[in-house]
């Protein structure tokens, strides 16, 4: 089974937590916000349109894929007002994404310096899906993240 794990730190100190790699709880809260990821996208993306050699204009971009749970509220808001920042204090933050593909397999990922918010949107979903069935569709969100320009060489990956 498939597990995430995304800390965002500031330059503070505060962290927001996203997901787990399956470490037990006997807390039931605890255990709900571990399944609050449920995919990562990571990319190394040349910024140029029309590449013909080897371009030093790179940046990592992130995206992290999670459901909406009433045990993750909290630390959604904190990601929501972090994407809100506009004042400057905590726009760029250090990025650690952290993944378990396979049962047995040693976590791995990177850290990624200097990211800040490009977008971040919740969806909720009504009861039913407008076909007949009660079944709820899950609430979800979607944080995508870009690294400040020319600190690509600084990714550390493990």
């Amino acid at each position: 089974m498939q597990q995430f794990k995304v800390t965002i730190k500031s330059d503070k100190g505060d962290e927001i937590v996203l997901g787990n790699l399956g470490e037990e709880s006997k807390d039931r809260a605890a255990n709900a916000i571990a399944g609050t990821v449920t995919g990562v996208d990571v990319r190394f993306d040349t910024i140029d349109e029309n590449v013909t050699q080897k371009s030093h204009g790179m940046i990592a971009r992130v995206t992290v894929y999670g459901r909406i749970l009433k045990e993750n509220h909290k630390t959604l808001k904190e990601v929501m007002q972090w994407a809100i920042d506009n004042k400057g204090d905590m726009e760029y933050r250090n990025v650690l994404v952290e993944m378990i593909v396979s049962a047995g397999e040693e976590a791995y990922g990177y850290e990624i310096p200097d990211m800040f918010v490009v977008d971040y949107a919740e969806s909720y979903h009504g009861e039913g899906s407008g076909d007949g069935s009660v079944q709820k569709l899950p609430d979800t969100f979607e944080l995508k993240l870009s690294q400040r320009a020319n600190y690509l060489s600084e990714i550390n990956p493990f």
